[in-house]
């Protein structure tokens, strides 16, 4: 207890107005601080999340504009290896290319015929 009574004579109780506005105003300092840097982090997260999603859909475009050629000459083969391409974009699980009446041309991963997507 003796300890604990020392450091709050020293650092909680300043004696003099002087020093209890420079320690509140390090307090307050020190806070801002906190606040600012989780600011940063979360605009950084929201950012990166922001980019990648970016990517991705710049990359997806890419292979829908390469894969229309596969449905207009009706080649499985290039469409499926076109869609293995996708499985090292990062973010996409799952694609599929559908023909007019609405079967499915060529997929890769956890497609559901059943979902309508992929």
């Amino acid at each position: 207890m003796a300890a604990d009574r020392i450091w709050y004579e020293r650092l909680l109780k300043p004696k003099s107005f002087r020093s209890r506005t420079l320690y509140f105003s390090g307090i307050v300092s020190f806070m801002a601080l906190l606040v600012a840097c989780a600011a940063f982090v979360a605009n950084d997260l929201i950012s990166q999340k922001e980019s990648l999603r970016r990517s991705v859909e710049r990359d997806v475009e890419i292979f829908i504009q390469s894969g229309a050629s596969s449905l207009a000459f009706q080649d499985s083969a290039f469409a499926d290896r076109l869609l293995s391409g996708l499985r090292e974009v990062k973010g996409v699980e799952a694609a599929s290319f559908h023909l007019d009446d609405g079967s499915v041309f060529a997929s890769f991963g956890k497609y559901d015929d059943a979902s309508g997507g992929g």
